[in-house]
């Protein structure tokens, strides 16, 4: 037999598909396959022409340094992974290297390996975790169930007969699984579904790299009430970033060019007393915007009027970066409202919230009107909006636990914010027509 006729054998069909595993690509630093043998192309598509898609989640990673090391030289470099092949997980061999064309090449052959057993769950720990009030459930190294207790399979099995989709406990496990084996750590989670709250704990085991879960269903205690509002805080901080950077700018600004002046001038004495004013404007500002981080304290009596009108600086930032006018008429009382503080404040910023993202953006002279009343027993908050307003039957609504308009809404704010006031032994009151706008009616009786 020729040598030509030998090469021709080698590189046919029949060598390729029959007796070749080998897979081979050309592939960009973002992962994508420009090209590839047979072998390659059964794989891609099964998974795609992404490689990334083509390993489990925790060697993603891994495999994206393999590939950036490969770009860097022109070594041959070699790295496994695991990788889903025909549905089955296999440890893939990786070789690659860059061509003289600064093409990324690599090859790659599965790992036999001797068959290892599959892992069974004692029955003598099946029973224990059947009798236990927790949810509980095993996975192994490729997120496949081993264990689950009889109270996980029943929450799950009525969810999706009820629902008739997924349970969401399937992909609140893997993106934790996929976490704990990057990092190798135990973590924990808190997940809202159908008005109860579960914990979720990890526990990775590395030596098998199996990973196990407990669920705890939450009772609507006052520690969980306490946890809800405290996230709702967490929000409006977050959200009140920007306009508390805008607020800190104007007096940073004064200071700057008074400083500049004295220089010049030559009079540090002529100014001292505006640049001090100016810093103590600003601790204010910070004392203002920590107190909306703060958990929880104990009531005190306070003037309502010095309450309303500290937060307004913040309100005010945001009504300004959203070009929303605001008008603000706060009557001043003698009498004092035993009230938390940093609690009253989160139920204005909510409010707030909720009226800045019901604008239409393209809506012309948007309004958020605040007007603080004193009457006989109890002072009157009224904030009013011309945003687009709500419909009766979203208004019968409105208020219940986990019920929102938002797409990504979560409706735990304005039950809080009804709660707060509740706890206050106050009113909470929304009037609303849809085209109109909104009107929110606080009332907090005098101490």
């Amino acid at each position: 037999m020729s040598s030509d006729t030998m090469v021709g054998t080698l590189s046919s069909d029949l060598f390729e598909k029959q007796l070749s595993e080998e897979i081979r690509y050309c592939i960009l630093l973002n992962g994508k396959i420009v090209d590839c043998n047979y072998y390659g192309h059964l794989l891609i598509e099964e998974y795609g022409d992404i490689l990334f898609d083509h390993v489990l989640e925790y060697d993603q990673k891994s495999l994206y340094s393999f590939i950036k090391e490969i770009s860097g030289t022109h070594k041959v470099i070699e790295r496994v992974f695991n990788q889903r092949i025909k549905g089955e997980t296999h440890k893939v061999r990786y070789r690659g290297m860059l061509d003289i064309h600064n093409h990324i090449l690599i090859s790659g052959y599965i790992e036999k390996t001797v068959e290892i057993t599959r892992y069974t769950f004692p029955e003598t720990m099946k029973t224990i975790f059947n009798e236990l009030q927790f949810m509980f459930i095993l996975i192994d190294h490729d997120n496949q169930v081993l264990f689950s207790s009889d109270q996980y399979i029943n929450i799950v099995k009525t969810y999706e007969k009820e629902n008739k989709c997924k349970h969401p406990f399937g992909e609140v496990i893997r993106n934790m699984a996929c976490i704990m084996r990057l990092n190798k750590i135990n973590i924990e989670r808190y997940h809202y579904l159908e008005d109860k709250l579960y914990h979720i704990y990890g526990i990775y085991h590395q030596e098998v790299n199996h990973i196990s879960f407990t669920f705890n269903e939450i009772e609507k205690t006052e520690e969980f009430e306490k946890l809800i509002q405290y996230k709702q805080q967490m929000e409006s901080v977050s959200q009140l970033a920007a306009g508390f950077a805008h607020e800190l700018r104007n007096p940073l600004s004064v200071i700057r060019g008074f400083i500049q002046l004295s220089t010049l001038t030559n009079s540090m004495d002529k100014y001292y007393r505006t640049i001090l004013s100016e810093i103590d404007r600003m601790n204010t500002i910070l004392d203002d915007f920590l107190s909306l981080s703060r958990k929880s304290t104990k009531k005190k009596g306070s003037i309502p009027q010095t309450i309303f009108k500290s937060i307004m600086p913040l309100i005010h930032s945001e009504c300004l970066l959203r070009n929303i006018l605001l008008k603000c008429d706060i009557e001043p009382s003698a009498r004092e409202i035993n009230l938390d503080e940093s609690m009253i404040k989160q139920v204005l910023l909510n409010i707030l919230r909720n009226s800045v993202e019901a604008f239409e953006e393209e809506q012309e002279n948007k309004t958020f009107i605040v007007q603080g009343k004193t009457s006989e027993n109890a002072y009157t908050l009224i904030i009013t909006d011309n945003g687009p307003g709500m419909e009766q039957t979203v208004l019968d609504q409105l208020g219940k636990p986990f019920f929102t308009t938002k797409a990504n809404g979560t409706g735990i704010g304005l039950p809080m914010c009804k709660k707060i006031i509740k706890d206050h032994h106050g009113t909470f009151i929304i009037n609303s027509n849809l085209g109109e706008g909104t009107e929110i009616i606080i009332k907090l009786p005098f101490i």
